[in-house]
């Protein structure tokens, strides 16, 4: 699943790309990767507020991962979130 959505984000294929997204977290909510993914694609597209829903979804589900807790730091700069972003 992953590769296939990295190829669409490559070709430009947003749209898809996120269709494919939420139904993987559809199909199974409780894996974090989807989640992170659906929040790098929502991030690069500005759309921040989506963004942050998905990566604090995916921190729930592993909060040991660090690359999750990058991306939200990324996010809560970007919303000028600063006192949370520390």
């Amino acid at each position: 699943m992953r590769t296939n959505t990295r190829l669409l984000d490559i070709q430009g294929r947003y749209v898809e790309e996120e269709l494919i997204l939420r139904r993987a977290i559809e199909l199974n909510p409780k894996n974090s990767y989807p989640w992170i993914n659906l929040s790098r694609l929502l991030c690069n597209q500005n759309q921040f507020i989506g963004a942050e829903d998905a990566i604090n979804h995916a921190i729930e589900l592993t909060p040991n991962d660090s690359r999750s807790w990058n991306i939200l730091g990324d996010v809560l700069i970007r919303l000028k979130k600063y006192s949370k972003s520390e």
